[in-house]
């Protein structure tokens, strides 16, 4: 396995996708240094930040769903927690796509 940083060693959540470019659904948090849990040879990490809004509302979705059936409680709050963060990064995206909108509307 090989050791992943984050890019500018910036904090933030990132998705692993496989070596056929496939989201394995391995979420994880950058630290402070930037550094990212290792990965298979081949397998990247990438900013979630990148994805579109609606993709990002619909995984939220899903984790709300999984911490709704999870067995433990520690499982259901860490699914909840990824769904809020999920949320929140949407959110955080919405509002920057619509100020981007209204400056290339401003006169």
């Amino acid at each position: 396995m090989m050791t992943s940083s984050a890019a500018g060693g910036s904090l933030g959540l990132y998705e692993e996708f496989s070596v056929l470019g496939t989201p394995t659904r391995r979420i994880a948090v950058a630290d402070e240094s930037g550094e990212l849990p290792p990965v298979p040879h081949g397998f990247t990490w990438r900013p979630l930040s990148e994805r579109p809004v609606a993709e990002l509302r619909a995984q939220a979705a899903d984790y709300r769903h999984m911490a709704e059936v999870a067995a433990t409680l520690t499982v259901m709050a860490a699914f909840f927690r990824v769904a809020v963060r999920l949320e929140a990064l949407a959110g955080q995206r919405e509002r920057e796509e619509t100020r981007g909108a209204l400056r290339t509307e401003a006169p």
